[in-house]
């Protein structure tokens, strides 16, 4: 019965642990992703920051 009773504890662990890692990888997954849309937002950005001041400089030259 004691054998019973701890293999029954052992188990609820395993369960809890098996969940608590399912949660703890999916806010990975999550965050991942997140960083990854970052990632590109800013490259967007960065590329319209190049393309504004490639047109300040392009307007600069036609100034001279």
């Amino acid at each position: 019965m004691l054998l019973d009773s701890q293999i029954h504890e052992l188990k609820l662990e395993n369960d809890t642990a098996a969940v608590d890692l399912g949660k703890v990888s999916h806010k990975k997954e999550k965050t991942l992703v997140q960083h990854d849309i970052m990632k590109l937002e800013i490259k967007r950005l960065r590329d319209a920051v190049n393309v504004a001041a490639d047109n300040v400089y392009g307007m600069e030259n036609r100034k001279y």
